[in-house]
């Protein structure tokens, strides 16, 4: 999986990364620990146990984005970090056309982002970090069966360009990956 990239690229660097118990987050810890750096997965416990991160350099921390205030201080632990990668999200399909669904889906994949950005920009303005929010292609086709995670993910596309301009001033490069 690492063979396009520069074995060691990573060494010595530190990450966070929030939904990384399964799916896309527990595949980007790992690759990130195959390159050398220090991984913390924060997610909740996978359906399916198997997809948990392995790895020597992955601590798994078991931990709901919707935890505003033990999102900060896990990331604000004075622990060094250099990269921090959301990819927390949840799709309810067309169950998001319930209010109480399409605010759990906004609450999960738009303002838990926010809400670790924000947690980690002091540590990461220390040395110049990283910021990669995990976005989706419904960000900009929309989609009829999912209307909270099309605008969440529009939202995480645009809330990632404002953040980019904000912290430049800290030497803090944030993207999306759609």
């Amino acid at each position: 999986m690492t063979g396009a990239l520069a074995p060691g690229l990573f060494a010595g660097r530190h990450a966070f990364v929030t939904g990384g118990t399964s799916g896309i987050g527990a595949a980007t810890a790992v690759l990130l620990a195959e390159l050398g750096a220090a991984v913390t997965a924060l997610g909740l416990p996978p359906a399916d146990p198997a997809e948990l991160p392995v790895h020597p350099l992955v601590r798994v921390v078991e931990h709901d984005v919707l935890d505003r205030g033990g999102l900060a201080r896990l990331l604000s632990a004075g622990d060094p970090l250099d990269a921090l990668v959301n990819c927390a999200g949840v799709s309810h399909d067309r169950q998001e056309y319930d209010l109480a669904r399409w605010q759990r889906v906004i609450e999960v994949n738009l303002t838990a982002t926010m809400v670790a950005c924000q947690a980690a920009r002091p540590a990461l303005a220390e040395h110049g970090g990283a910021i990669v929010n995990v976005s989706s292609m419904f960000a900009f086709s929309g989609s009829r069966d999912r209307p909270a995670y099309s605008a969440s993910k529009g939202g995480v596309s645009q809330l990632t360009k404002s953040l980019a301009a904000e912290y430049a001033a800290d030497g803090i490069r944030v993207n999306a990956v759609a």
